[in-house]
């Protein structure tokens, strides 16, 4: 008859602590002779573990997702940096588009087309009201933008009644009510965006921080502002500001980097992600407040 030594209660075994790019991890073991109170230490438990019965004994193996060996439980942030574009879609005609005011060169259904040169607002104008024309059946040709007239062949008028100018570059203005006609109505615009994603477990003292959050933020700060760690492996936009009057006067319109309220959730093994973005583009410091 074979006899069983060893501890018949549950008897802490040593701990084991581990560090691997997941993070930080410690595992604590009890092993005893009683199955039953074995079973009873694994009820209530929120960590993962591990119950291994063999030749009589019984062993339960906790797995912590943080530092539960030192002194106090502890945990290790784990980041996560990214730099990559969102596309959204704009107005044909309200899109920072490659004919502005630098010209250059658009496509349409992947081919390429002419050089439409420089489009301001009074051309964007008489654009619109060609299209509307154009969806009564009235044929729109170039000579149309030299004298823009309304339906009825009258010299086109504003709603006050001053008379509209001709456009400025003709050929384009019928380059682009060709492209709107045949359904190119909105162009892609690609916003650069920066994120900074945490990993961290229950035992993280630290809130988000929500300092600067929807505040503008220029490319030359941020580093320090919001530390970012010298060495990425890309560099940031960092546009002039216009120089001309845009809303009300110079410098209403800036380059910059809008903050956003970090995202927070839950995930598994107790953990938690908080991810914070930052987003390039040009912003009117009216609403956004001056630049940081």
């Amino acid at each position: 008859m074979s006899q069983q030594s060893g501890n018949p209660n549950p008897f802490q075994q040593p701990s084991v602590f581990h560090q691997d790019d997941s993070g930080v991890t410690s595992t604590l073991s009890y092993e005893g002779l009683d199955k039953v109170a074995i079973n009873n230490l694994a009820l209530g438990l929120t960590f993962p573990y591990d119950v291994i019965q063999s030749f009589g004994k019984s062993r339960i193996e906790i797995h912590y997702p943080f530092d539960f060996i030192n002194s106090t439980p502890q945990t290790e942030v784990l980041g996560l940096w990214e730099f990559f574009d969102q596309k959204v879609e704009k107005d044909f005609l309200t899109a920072d588009m490659p004919f502005g005011s630098q010209g250059g060169i658009i496509t349409s259904f992947g081919y390429p087309v002419e050089l439409v040169g420089p489009i301001d607002a009074g051309d964007a104008y008489l654009i619109r009201i060609a299209q509307q024309l154009s969806a009564q059946g009235i044929v729109i040709n170039e000579a149309w933008f030299f004298a823009p007239t309304d339906a009825l062949g009258n010299p086109l008028a504003y709603p006050n009644g001053d008379e509209v100018p001709n456009a400025v570059n003709t050929h384009g203005c019928l380059t682009i009510l060709q492209l709107l006609l045949r359904g190119q109505t909105s162009f892609p615009v690609f916003a650069p965006v920066l994120r900074f994603t945490q990993t961290v477990t229950s035992e993280y003292a630290i809130q988000a921080s929500l300092l600067n959050a929807r505040r503008i933020i220029s490319t030359g700060t941020l580093p320090t502002l919001e530390s970012i760690p010298n060495g990425l492996l890309f560099s940031l936009p960092n546009d002039s500001n216009p120089p001309v009057q845009n809303i009300l006067g110079p410098g209403d319109l800036v380059y910059g980097w809008f903050k956003v309220f970090p995202t927070v959730r839950q995930i598994a093994r107790l953990k938690w992600n908080i991810v914070q973005e930052w987003q390039y583009g040009l912003w009117p410091v009216a609403i956004y407040g001056e630049l940081l």
